[in-house]
């Protein structure tokens, strides 16, 4: 098979799998939640055994699954009658579609949870805090030390360059559009050996801060079960640390070395795209697996409880829509999500508003300045 069919079959499976992977991780996140939660509304534990609530769990899964075949049959669809090109731009489409709909699904059952919780009058206790006393026997995150490892393959693509650039062919093709024709090209610089330790770097600054974010989280423990739940918890963050560096391990060094290969001429450029399109593919994958087996919070660590008619602490005030968190009391800058797997920001605090500010200034000089070269 040559690269053009190789590249072909990678983006008609992409068409497939990624939208895929992308519904399954949300028609999951009810199931998956803390059990202490449910659409963003503080629930005691019992409420997951509720009919009704399960009822509303199943129909947000079957909705959210056939709004994304529907959208992967689109995008089939229009690949076949129009071309790459078109199928690209459909998949762009459902990717983005996927959490709107998704986030209009979540609010709409929210407001039928909270009914509930008021007919049903549910008891959540209003404010609770435990102590952890012997904290060194809970897991943790690995060190970002860890990270240090990244500069490894970034530093054999520097040497891969360098080493091969007397065989560089004098003109390189730099850029591919979305029908999957070359359309950029560059002459033969040291500069262009840079490029992929370039993307090599930014991945791995990536990587570190959201590992950074999971070491710098705020530990969700119940009072009742202060051992259990973090316990559970640190698992949950260790995993997911050790998942987080190993898979940037991967995608830096299968990514640096293939962009690098397609620089000195070893490769063609589409094949860049094609590792790219399976990387992504095998890292979304990853990620779902880790969710289904552990849960948010680790809440599938020790399995299910719902004959807790109470839960711990009902703070629906400060999750705004049940998805953003505004406490200003809180001094934690990062939370556990309440719908969904992973991390959020405390809005409520004046450095996580900086800090959006600074990322969306680098956003816009970079390629201002880029474009002044």
């Amino acid at each position: 098979m040559n690269n053009a069919a190789v590249v072909s079959a990678a983006f008609t499976s992409l068409l497939v799998v990624l939208p895929l992977l992308e519904l399954v991780s949300l028609a999951i996140v009810p199931w998956i939640t803390d059990q202490r939660e449910c659409f963003g509304v503080s629930v005691p534990p019992a409420a997951h055994g509720d009919q009704r609530v399960r009822r509303y769990k199943t129909l947000f899964s079957l909705m959210v699954t056939a709004f994304g075949m529907v959208c992967v049959a689109v995008s089939l669809l229009l690949a076949l009658a129009y071309g790459r090109a078109a199928g690209f731009w459909a998949l762009i489409a459902s990717v983005a579609a996927l959490p709107i709909v998704g986030f209009a699904l979540q609010q709409a059952f929210r407001r039928k949870i909270m009914a509930i919780k008021a007919s049903s009058r549910w008891i959540v206790v209003d404010e609770r805090r435990a102590a952890l006393l012997a904290e060194q026997d809970t897991p943790k995150p690995i060190s970002l030390a860890w990270n240090l490892l990244h500069l490894v393959p970034v530093g054999i693509t520097i040497a891969v360059g360098y080493a091969s650039y007397a065989a560089m062919p004098a003109r390189i093709a730099i850029h591919e559009n979305a029908a999957g024709a070359i359309d950029g090209w560059a002459g033969k610089s040291h500069g262009l050996l840079w490029l992929a330790p370039g993307v090599q770097i930014l991945l791995a600054v990536v990587f570190v801060v959201v590992h950074a974010v999971i070491v710098a989280s705020k530990r969700p423990i119940d009072p009742d079960k202060p051992a259990e739940t973090a316990y559970a918890y640190g698992l949950f963050t260790r995993v997911w640390s050790m998942y987080l560096v190993s898979c940037g391990m991967i995608l830096i060094s299968v990514l640096g070395l293939t962009l690098q290969a397609a620089v000195i001429g070893a490769v063609r450029l589409d094949a860049v795209g094609a590792v790219a399109l399976v990387a992504a593919v095998a890292a979304v994958a990853g990620a779902v697996v880790l969710a289904v087996f552990y849960g948010q919070n680790g809440s599938k660590v020790f399995g299910r409880d719902t004959s807790s008619q109470s839960g711990s602490s009902d703070d629906d005030r400060f999750w705004k829509l049940g998805v953003f968190y505004v406490n200003r009391n809180d001094h934690a800058a990062i939370v556990p999500k309440r719908f969904g797997v992973g991390w959020t920001l405390n809005f409520g605090r004046p450095v996580i508003w900086l800090a959006i500010l600074v990322f969306v200034l680098v956003v816009i000089m970079v390629p201002v300045l880029a474009m002044r070269q």
